[in-house]
């Protein structure tokens, strides 16, 4: 919920920077550990498996709930339209994110890096396309 006197799409870019940070920091800090512990086993697994579609499953909700994001209406201001779809886009952010975090985990715990760098560049490509100012353009 934006400050009062803080117009909803400034709130939307703040909140942004704070989800597409994590997923980097985390995915620096999950590189670094892993190869500085240099914990990879042998061939991919079930654990691969799972992260990988859970990670499919979110990044392919994402999408679905990205374009079903309404375009802004003729004469509706952009502040209008976040106010309108902020839940839905903080939804979206959300599970990109957890993408991401879902391959982060399975490094830590297998050191399989394949699956890994599948779900953090998907995460991040999804995110950087549904940035705010992609999502109300004008």
């Amino acid at each position: 919920m934006p400050q009062a006197g803080r117009a909803p799409s400034s709130s939307a870019r703040v909140v942004y920077a704070g989800i597409v940070a994590s997923p980097l920091i985390v995915t620096v800090g999950a590189l670094v550990v892993s190869m500085s512990l240099n914990s990879a086993s042998g061939k991919l697994g079930a654990p691969d498996a799972v992260a990988f579609l859970l990670g499919l499953a979110v990044f392919v909700v994402g999408m679905r709930i990205r374009q079903r994001l309404g375009e802004r209406r003729g004469g509706q201001t952009r502040e209008e339209w976040w106010a309108a779809n902020a839940g839905r886009v903080l939804l979206l952010w959300g599970l990109l994110e957890l993408g991401a975090m879902a391959g982060a985990v399975l490094l830590f715990a297998t050191g399989h890096l394949p699956v890994f760098a599948v779900l953090a560049l998907a995460a991040l490509a999804g995110l950087m396309a549904s940035s705010p100012g992609r999502l109300a353009a004008d």
